[in-house]
């Protein structure tokens, strides 16, 4: 379900991906996807300022992904498979 998940900047040519399931912190989505073998990293990224700005401080900041140059398309497509599980079992 799209309507849970709010992506940060999707615009944004950077390296770095942020985003949140409606209803669960970033450290209880960061943790569900480490549980699948999916390492990302949630909190305030050094940045709380922005976090205030985004509205995201309430729920501990944004869940990051980076992916790199030699991160796959399988890894990528299981990456987003389980954000969509993640949202649409919550």
């Amino acid at each position: 379900d799209t309507t849970k998940i709010t992506v940060y900047d999707e615009n944004d040519p950077g390296a770095n991906f942020l985003f949140n399931i409606k209803g669960m912190t970033a450290a209880e989505v960061s943790h569900t996807l480490d549980k699948k073998g999916i390492c990302t990293r949630s909190g305030l990224h050094c940045s709380p300022d922005a976090h205030t700005t985004l509205g995201t401080i309430d729920i501990g900041g944004t869940v990051r992904v980076s992916p790199g140059y030699f991160t796959t398309f399988e890894e990528i497509d299981t990456f987003i498979n389980a954000v969509f599980e993640i949202a649409d079992s919550y």
